[in-house]
């Protein structure tokens, strides 16, 4: 299991030198990933299912991760996702090989169809066709990416007779990693791509997604060369609940673990340190995941203080530090998958 962090392209970290340091505090402790969130524009007043209040910053995912990637060496930078039936396919795949090459090949391609109509509306994009629209997207991008003559003809964009250089450094294009929780978006994860992302799934979501992956697995043939499908979740923003965690160790099969302390965890600093193992102690990732204003989008495995997205407001006013316990259980699910969708490695993007 590997951990990555999610959200350091808004909230507090749309202020730069937050989001610098919390990558580098994320690289030191251990994290495998770093990850955008992405709302071009936000319904004002917020109505559901917006997620977060219009007035939360949003840099751009593309230029929030090549800021980080500058200052990092080796944690991956995934977007988690970017809604690709409202961009323009040519020049998003530009950008994102761009973001491979200065990042050295670290890029992880998430991808998604959106869900905000508004935000559709808003930009002038059919919200009705946006799957078939993101999949013709899709394959002009890899068509782009790896072709050595590109060339594509699809219902929505179709090009010949040009190329782009230079190429990704991961060939034959970054991964992919399809987000979403409904059939299509499980059958395309199958399909094309090396992952699948869940956001803002707690234990039981998570299970019901496992089992439509599951599904689809069994509908449709995965390709010999993704291997194993990596199933990558976000669990919902806050943290749960002792109660709910011991009842899903306990489905698992797994005995409860007691919260670690800011104590246990500096000790535990300590004796990596003499064993010659890099780990940010607590105070580290502490300090950079707050800013003057508001506290940073994100909890860090160990470090048990976070804060929720709903609970930051206009006026800066930082929300109190929740104790945190880690959600080991929803590796329990991986062991029960066909072998297409068995993940090599789960990845939680705590948020």
């Amino acid at each position: 299991m590997r951990f990555g962090l999610f959200g350091i392209n808004f909230g507090a970290c749309a202020e730069p030198a937050t989001a610098i340091a919390v990558a580098r505090a994320a690289e030191e402790a251990g994290f495998d990933s770093l990850w955008t969130g992405e709302h071009v524009v936000l319904p004002d007043p917020q109505v559901p299912p917006s997620p977060v209040p219009a007035w939360v910053p949003f840099l751009d995912p593309v230029v929030a991760l090549t800021a980080v990637s500058q200052h990092t060496s080796r944690v991956l930078l995934g977007t988690g996702i970017i809604i690709l039936p409202q961009r323009n396919p040519l020049v998003l795949a530009k950008e994102l090989t761009s973001l491979d090459v200065i990042s050295a090949g670290r890029l992880l391609f998430g991808v998604g169809v959106g869900y905000l109509e508004p935000e559709f509306r808003a930009l002038g994009i059919p919200f009705e066709d946006k799957g078939a629209r993101t999949m013709d997207y899709l394959r002009a991008m890899q068509a782009l990416w790896s072709q050595e003559r590109p060339a594509h003809e699809g219902r929505f964009t179709s090009f010949s007779g040009v190329d782009a250089q230079p190429r990704p450094i991961q060939k034959p294009h970054p991964p992919i990693v399809f987000g979403g929780h409904t059939p299509p978006a499980f059958r395309r994860a199958i399909e094309i791509a090396s992952g699948w992302y869940g956001f803002a799934q707690d234990v039981d979501a998570t299970a019901k997604c496992l089992a439509g992956l599951r599904e689809a697995a069994v509908r449709k043939q995965r390709p010999a060369a993704f291997g194993r499908l990596e199933v990558n979740v976000t669990p919902p923003a806050g943290l749960p609940d002792a109660d709910t965690v011991k009842q899903a160790l306990r489905r698992s099969g797994r005995r409860p673990a007691h919260p670690a302390t800011a104590s246990r965890d500096t000790r535990r600093s300590a004796s990596l340190r003499r064993r010659g193992r890099k780990h940010a102690d607590v105070t580290t990732i502490r300090g950079a995941l707050r800013s003057p204003s508001t506290v940073a989008f994100g909890a860090c495995p160990g470090i048990h203080t976070s804060s929720s997205a709903s609970s930051l407001s206009p006026s800066g006013q930082a929300p109190k530090p929740a104790s945190a316990l880690m959600w080991p259980a929803f590796s329990m699910r991986t062991s029960r998958l066909p072998h297409a969708v068995a993940s090599s490695s789960l990845r939680f993007i705590v948020a």
